[in-house]
């Protein structure tokens, strides 16, 4: 995609877009990235050999401090969490 288009694809996308290509096409495909590829910058330059300019909001992310909460593969425990958050 990027020798072809100039654009880079997510690690994520990427798969998704192969997964594409590979599969008989009966009708139109779509595929949604889930991530900014400067969220992979190791990755993209091993697969590209290309740096990845981190946007200035993704690089204020990076920074932070990461947290996780787990929970049963119940979906009430996702819901009642997601009611308490928002």
């Amino acid at each position: 995609v990027y020798n072809a288009n100039g654009y880079i694809l997510d690690p994520h996308g990427a798969v998704g877009y192969k997964a594409a290509e590979e599969v008989e096409k009966k009708s139109p495909v779509i595929i949604f990235e889930t991530a900014h590829p400067a969220k992979f910058v190791d990755t993209v330059k091993n697969a590209l050999n290309i740096e990845v300019e981190i946007p200035d909001r993704l690089a204020r992310q990076l920074t932070k401090e990461k947290s996780a909460i787990k929970i049963s593969k119940d979906f009430s425990a996702l819901k009642s969490i997601l009611f308490d958050v928002f």
